[in-house]
């Protein structure tokens, strides 16, 4: 029961954020651009030193901010900065890839590939707009299949690398999860906002976030079953995307 309430708490405030985010762009400055400053030094404190972790935390900050100009100014309609949002999740992806690479199992390598093949399927940057009713961020080349994979693959990642946060990370990707299922186009700007403020998070209350953690079941055969099923949906994703595109053209040739 309190592993329920704590994932629901988790859940709600995340959803909250990112509310008040694409609602008021003052405070995703004072969020997202302000605070970060203010609380470097408590950062550099927090005992956390890997790569991946700052790499993470500073890329989502500046998605974040990028995507916010993206929304508000004229930048919004420059196919350049269509571009850069598409490159930034890219990047995003590309950067657990890597790290999966460097676990050097074959359940990470699995995963690994089933990143790559998430790189693969990103396509229609250039319909990346703004929705003018609301000024959200829409990337309509986003499916549900693909972003559905791409949750499996995320939380895989979290689970064989850092498998002290993955029951935290349920809820992590879930509030992404909630706001597509309202609206499929708006998941990337969610994804940057909700895991922006986990970051953020992670990094000032490291300590407290460690005493209440939520171990999950570890041992080789759940490590390869859900590195299979990554795999498998990811691969399944990739056919999806490419073999309707190959029939169409078989079609039109005869």
């Amino acid at each position: 029961m309190s592993t329920i309430i704590s994932l629901s708490l988790i859940l709600g405030t995340l959803l909250g954020l990112s509310e008040l985010s694409r609602r008021y762009r003052w405070f995703v400055f004072a969020f997202y651009a302000v605070m970060p400053i203010l609380l470097f030094q408590v950062w550099r404190a927090s005992g956390i030193d890997g790569w991946f972790e700052w790499v993470k935390l500073y890329s989502v900050i500046f998605a974040v901010i990028w995507f916010t100009f993206f929304r508000y100014t004229e930048l919004g309609t420059k196919n350049h900065a269509k571009f850069i949002v598409a490159l930034i999740l890219f990047l995003n992806i590309l950067e657990a890839v890597v790290k999966d690479i460097t676990g050097l199992t074959v359940p990470h390598i699995l995963n690994a590939l089933a990143g790559i093949f998430c790189l693969l399927t990103l396509s229609n940057w250039r319909k990346i707009a703004i929705n003018k009713s609301c000024q959200d961020l829409v990337w309509p080349g986003l499916t549900w299949f693909w972003i559905i994979a791409y949750t499996i693959w995320n939380w895989v990642f979290v689970y064989l690398n850092f498998i002290q946060y993955a029951s935290d990370h349920i809820a992590v990707l879930l509030a992404s999860l909630v706001v597509a299922f309202f609206k499929c186009e708006l998941w990337l700007q969610s994804r940057a906002f909700i895991l922006g403020a986990w970051m953020m998070y992670f990094f000032t209350f490291p300590n407290f976030l460690n005493s209440q953690i939520i171990w999950l079941p570890e041992n080789d055969s759940t490590r390869w079953f859900v590195a299979l099923v990554s795999f498998g949906v990811n691969l399944a994703q990739l056919l999806f995307h490419f073999l309707p595109q190959r029939t169409g053209i078989t079609a039109a040739k005869n």
